[in-house]
């Protein structure tokens, strides 16, 4: 049974490969969180540039907490078991 998704939601995206929208988080995170993303990315520019942001979440907790959130995860697990 599904914890974060409804079994419609799941039996989409098994059938078309995708599911949209998930509410995660509020605007008001979500704003807070492109802040903090906005201020790694303008410090950390080599870092953090579009070619090579792989496994930027092990440096940088505001984005380990978007990959680590538990509406994500629990998304996930949904989707995968």
């Amino acid at each position: 049974m599904p914890k974060v998704l409804s079994q419609s939601q799941v039996d989409y995206f098994h059938e078309y490969g995708y599911c949209a929208p998930i509410d995660v988080m509020s605007e008001e995170e979500a704003h807070a969180l492109k802040l903090r993303v906005e201020a790694a990315e303008a410090a950390h520019p080599e870092e953090l540039g579009p070619t090579n942001r792989n496994n930027a979440h092990l440096a940088y907790t505001c984005i380990d907490e978007v990959a680590h959130h538990p509406v994500i995860v629990g998304a996930v697990s949904d989707l995968i078991g």
